[in-house]
């Protein structure tokens, strides 16, 4: 479902920054409010984006000293390492859900008054995705036989 509602958002920006780029420089005419909605749309895209790569192990890992341990070992710094992101987030969570309050009675008068409280609700959106799906992962991999690196699975996909 993630990934269908980030394709939605990449097309809708594709559209909105080509109708901008041929209303410029094709009829000379500006739309002013592509600017800010693509800004946006960015936003969104960003942070929903960031909890599919963690769904799919594609964020980037440094676990050279951590292949040399045991498998006990690397669960024990899969549970440290899950308690830090997650209060890491939490934190992001707590503090975008205050600032998205703020943007209840700020307007965006570029893209028609639009209240700014709904690109602002982008932050704690996207990290409470990214907050369960990093949990997930972190579950999936505490009860597996053995803690599985990125590396791994990228060399099998290489060969």
């Amino acid at each position: 479902m993630l990934n269908v509602i980030c394709s939605i958002i990449l097309s809708i920006l594709v559209i909105v920054i080509f109708a901008a780029v041929m209303s410029r420089y094709v009829f000379f005419t500006p739309l002013n409010f592509a600017n800010m909605l693509s800004k946006y749309l960015v936003m969104w895209l960003t942070f929903l984006g960031a909890s599919i790569a963690i769904r799919e192990g594609e964020h980037i890992a440094v676990n050279f000293f951590v292949n040399f341990l045991s498998n006990k070992k690397k669960k024990l710094i899969l549970i440290v390492s899950n308690l830090i992101v997650s209060l890491f987030c939490i934190t992001i969570i707590y503090y975008g859900i205050l600032f998205s309050i703020n943007g209840i009675t700020s307007t965006d008068p570029l893209l028609f008054g639009m209240r700014m409280i709904y690109p602002y609700l982008s932050v704690p959106v996207g990290f409470s995705f990214i907050l369960i799906q990093y949990n997930l992962f972190t579950i999936i991999q505490l009860f597996s036989n053995e803690i599985k690196s990125n590396e791994k699975k990228h060399m099998q996909e290489v060969v």
